[in-house]
């Protein structure tokens, strides 16, 4: 059975994966591609994708891209006869290796002529370009808040403060459901902060809204020196794609962190009380 440490490996700590072979130096990073509105994120030895905080173990090989088979995640209907049913899912481990395809790179240019069916449809040859810091921002505290959709959507809400705070409630198809309280670490704090520099707020709207129905709604706010970041994107049509890769992050950090259980229910209005808005700096007024 393979082993789901990767974010150990995120963190610079040993684990036995089954992969001794790395990631091309030159393909760590973010990539985003306007045609095919896909994300790629790669570590030194971690590949992620889609839309849902999906990551697996990755390597290369002779300009083909490996990576370690996607579990296969249903709707778990064995309480099903229970009073009140949680939308809950179970996973299937799926053994072995996949391969997305070969890659060609020119600066920041990322080709894949790709043959894994889950990423292909009607693009067998995928266009990305690597996304750059634009902002040196150093959040405060950061929540998220996720809706169901009409598939498998993880729903969640949770709260990170930059001294280590993290509080998550997993609402629907997520790996643990209800209100947990926990601390991240340092290199969490950086990662995220680098994934939220990649953004550029002064260009984005409040929202981005898509034309379909039954999609998912992802909400973020981030709060830095005072100033109040809000944007919220319903489905995946035209939406800042950086943005995804943020909420690629976020939404699998529970997954990484010791979690406790709290014996009361959060919420993302009630977490806002908690921790409120910082106040505004006071108003320097020159006498002569």
């Amino acid at each position: 059975m393979k082993q789901r440490l990767l974010h150990i490996i995120f963190f610079g700590l040993i684990s036995i994966t089954g992969f001794s072979q790395s990631v091309d130096k030159k393909l760590i990073g973010d990539w985003i591609s306007a045609d095919t509105r896909y994300i790629l994120s790669f570590t030194d030895s971690t590949i992620g994708f889609f839309d849902w905080g999906d990551f697996e173990n990755c390597f290369t090989k002779n300009d083909t891209i490996y990576f370690n088979s996607r579990d296969k995640i249903q709707r778990d209907y064995s309480e099903s006869n229970d009073k009140k049913w949680e939308p809950k899912i179970v996973r299937t481990i799926v053994d072995g290796i996949d391969t997305l395809g070969k890659y060609e790179i020119i600066k920041d240019s990322l080709t894949i002529y790709t043959n894994h069916p889950d990423l292909s449809w009607d693009y067998k040859i995928q266009n990305y370009h690597k996304i750059s810091c634009k902002d040196s921002i150093l959040f405060d505290s950061l929540m998220v808040e996720t809706s169901m959709c009409y598939g498998l959507c993880p729903s969640m809400e949770l709260k990170l403060l930059s001294n280590g705070d993290f509080f998550f409630k997993g609402k629907a198809y997520t790996e643990k459901l209800g209100s947990y309280k926990g601390k991240f670490s340092r290199p969490i704090l950086d990662l995220i902060n680098n994934k939220i520099n990649q953004l550029d707020y002064n260009s984005y709207d409040s929202a981005y809204i898509a034309d379909h129905t039954d999609g998912q709604t992802r909400n973020l706010i981030i709060y830095h020196k005072g100033n109040r970041e809000f944007l919220q994107i319903y489905g995946h049509e035209e939406e800042p794609l950086e943005a995804n890769v943020l909420f690629h992050y976020l939404t699998e950090i529970y997954k990484w962190i010791d979690l406790q259980r709290l014996d009361y229910e959060l919420s993302f209005n009630e977490i806002e009380k908690i921790y409120p808005k910082p106040p505004p700096p006071p108003n320097k007024e020159v006498h002569d």
